[in-house]
């Protein structure tokens, strides 16, 4: 059996024509839909909500379950940025070093005060 391939006519109607058949087809089916009491044409029908398009972790109505400041920059710019600088700072970092080692007089590990040498039992 050979099957012809059916050519869309409404492709070659012109749109005005589409969107009265389109009409005429909606008012049929909503007047369907009052008849089996299934819409209640005194009642407006509700729009659809405007964050339907957004994940449901980001819509404003969904608190329970969203992070307050997820999407935000670097948080918390107190002293934490300063201190990150000083440590990637080799140049500052070698001469804190060497500061140290001026003002710190060095004392050999075994005569240092407070520790007991030996083991104790």
């Amino acid at each position: 059996i050979r099957h012809e391939a059916v050519v869309s006519t409404q492709s070659t109607r012109d749109p005005e024509a589409v969107l009265k058949k389109r009409a005429k087809k909606r008012a049929k089916y909503i007047a369907k839909l009052v008849e089996d009491g299934k819409i209640d044409p005194t009642k407006p029908v509700p729009k659809p909500d405007p964050e339907r398009w957004i994940p449901r972790s980001h819509r404003a109505y969904g608190k329970r379950g969203r992070k307050r400041n997820k999407f935000v920059s670097a948080q918390g710019s107190g002293d934490g940025a300063n201190k990150d600088t000083l440590k990637l700072d080799a140049h500052a970092k070698a001469q804190a070093k060497k500061d140290l080692l001026v003002t710190k007089p060095l004392i050999p590990p075994g005569l240092a005060i407070g520790k007991r040498g030996g083991k104790r039992r």
